[in-house]
């Protein structure tokens, strides 16, 4: 299967998990998880009462863009999918992502 790394690196996954430190490893894995089921973000999202862009990737194989997409559109979220991108969308369309982001925010692009 595809890799989400736009390296194409195969092993990316794995360097990236070995290069983190422990803490972090369990912060990312075990404690994120837990708190994210007690208070899921789409419903941080609703309760938070500010606009919301939500970017996500089409072809994210960790959250599927479309569930995932519905979830944040019913907390009154702005949602945008990329879909030529996986998980990392702001790595692998940092361009695209900053001109979302820019919009959203109401700048002007620069140039």
């Amino acid at each position: 299967h595809e890799s989400d790394d736009p390296s194409g690196d195969p092993q990316r996954v794995a360097l990236d998990r070995a290069a983190m430190h422990p803490r972090m490893y369990r912060t990312v894995l075990a404690d994120r998880r837990a708190r994210l089921a007690a208070l899921p973000l789409d419903r941080q999202v609703r309760d938070l009462g500010l606009p919301v862009l939500a970017i996500l990737g089409g072809r994210d194989r960790l959250y599927p863009s479309a569930p995932t997409a519905a979830r944040y559109r019913a907390a009154a979220a702005r949602v945008v999918v990329i879909d030529d991108a996986g998980h990392s969308v702001n790595v692998q369309r940092p361009t695209e992502v900053a001109e979302l982001i820019r919009e959203f925010a109401g700048q002007p692009t620069p140039g």
